[in-house]
């Protein structure tokens, strides 16, 4: 292969003296590795990458690695120690270019402190059966919350540190997470325990759907979440003795269809019977996460970039409700 590499100009050099030179060798304090370099050749990246191929292709895969770290290469003509060096002048974007830009989404976040913005039609499972992994444990890299408390302080908590599980998911691939911001756990934990959320479907959710959805879609939903594990047991004709027996089947993870229209009356619904349930104080002013992940190179997710900024005045933050005492 023949090379069109050549050496630029040498400055002009300074008058030197035998003092002077001794006097740079003395205080020459570059490493042994940036001394007695080989001359430079500028390249471009087309040039680049033919040095790079011609010494993959010659399956010397050290000189090959060498100059993809260093620049070092030997000139196939000479036979001499050159290093490269890219020269980006003819890489530059010309005046007479033109940009476009495809913005493709990938993951959302968002946080539902009350009305969800949901379109007709779309596909909703509830699920019933606990699962710690859909529990929300990381940062999103959003801001945090602003919480006020009882007392009237302001508390400022992020999302992954408020008790959370899952409650919906929707087609395609989101995720809606329930999160309990007044729910005080052992150590800051944010599993929230399964009794709890037993007894969240059992005084609240089971109720809030019998008075909201069709009969058609709840008639089949068990009155209690013991009923549920009674049901997901392997030997259902065995007798119901004693509650202990009865919770030994694990929750069967069965989604039930709500549909879109009815699930914002649901989760009203929900409110109100907490508001009127004192056992259920530990589950006042919850508020929905909501998390949809893989959308890459979808056809929805791909879209001109927004015109304006997302967020309003440089702020993202929410503003929950203080408990009565």
């Amino acid at each position: 292969m023949s090379s069109d590499f050549s050496l630029p100009s040498s400055p002009p050099s300074r008058a030197s003296s035998p003092e002077s030179d001794e006097s740079f060798v003395v205080n020459d304090k570059r490493q042994p590795i940036d001394k007695n370099l080989p001359p430079i050749v500028e390249v471009n990246f087309r040039g680049w990458l033919d040095i790079w191929d011609r010494l993959d292709k010659s399956r010397n895969k050290q000189e090959r690695d060498i100059f993809g770290l260093t620049g070092h290469f030997t000139d196939p003509d000479t036979a001499e120690q050159r290093r490269a060096k890219l020269d980006l002048s003819g890489h530059r974007p010309r005046e007479t270019d033109t940009f476009h830009q495809i913005s493709d989404i990938d993951s959302a976040i968002a946080i539902f402190l009350k009305k969800i913005p949901i379109r007709d039609g779309s596909i909703i499972k509830y699920h019933m059966a606990f699962n710690v992994k859909y529990t929300l444990v990381k940062d999103t890299h959003i801001p945090p919350i602003r919480l006020e408390l009882e007392n009237g302080d302001i508390k400022t908590v992020y999302l992954h540190k408020v008790p959370n599980t899952r409650l919906l998911e929707m087609e395609p691939k989101a995720l809606l997470r329930i999160h309990f911001p007044f729910l005080e756990l052992p150590c800051g934990s944010v599993v929230v325990p399964e009794d709890h959320m037993s007894q969240f479907y059992d005084m609240c959710w089971r109720p809030a759907a019998t008075d909201v959805l069709p009969e058609e879609l709840v008639r089949d939903w068990p009155a209690t979440v013991n009923d549920e594990k009674y049901r997901s047991q392997k030997r259902k004709d065995k007798a119901r003795e004693e509650d202990s027996q009865r919770q030994t089947g694990p929750l069967q993870d069965m989604a039930r269809d709500i549909h879109a229209n009815f699930l914002n009356p649901l989760l009203d619904r929900c409110r109100e019977i907490i508001d009127e349930t004192e056992e259920l104080r530990w589950a006042r002013h919850f508020f929905l996460g909501y998390e949809m992940r893989g959308m890459k190179n979808r056809q929805d997710s791909m879209h001109p970039p927004p015109e304006g900024s997302l967020i309003y005045k440089g702020k993202c933050s929410l503003t929950l409700w203080s408990l009565p005492a």
